[in-house]
């Protein structure tokens, strides 16, 4: 590239970035709560000393009764528990395979 070439190229770039900085963006400044903070709350409800957390059986026998949501929210609640949720719908599919 050519020394004005690359000039031409600065002052094109130099000017796009002055238009941009002359646009008026609006921003809705609302952040709502991430989804991985209300279940780290509710595990905590049960970080007590006589509290002992459920078998990885009863896990799996709770997301079958539905107790954990469904999709991405039993994701997230399983690992904000300390589960695998790979290891756990690898079980459910093994007991659906099973029956």
């Amino acid at each position: 590239m050519t020394e004005l070439s690359e000039e031409k190229d600065l002052k094109a770039f130099e000017e796009q970035e002055e238009e941009l900085d002359d646009e008026v963006i609006e921003v809705d400044l609302e952040i709502p709560e991430p989804e991985e903070v209300q279940v780290v709350d509710q595990v905590q409800e049960y970080d007590t000393p006589d509290w002992t957390p459920p078998s990885f059986e009863e896990v799996v026998n709770q997301v079958i009764a539905g107790d954990w949501g469904k999709g991405q929210e039993r994701r997230t609640r399983l690992e904000a528990a300390g589960y695998s949720h790979v290891r756990v719908q690898q079980e459910l599919v093994r007991r659906m395979n099973h029956r």
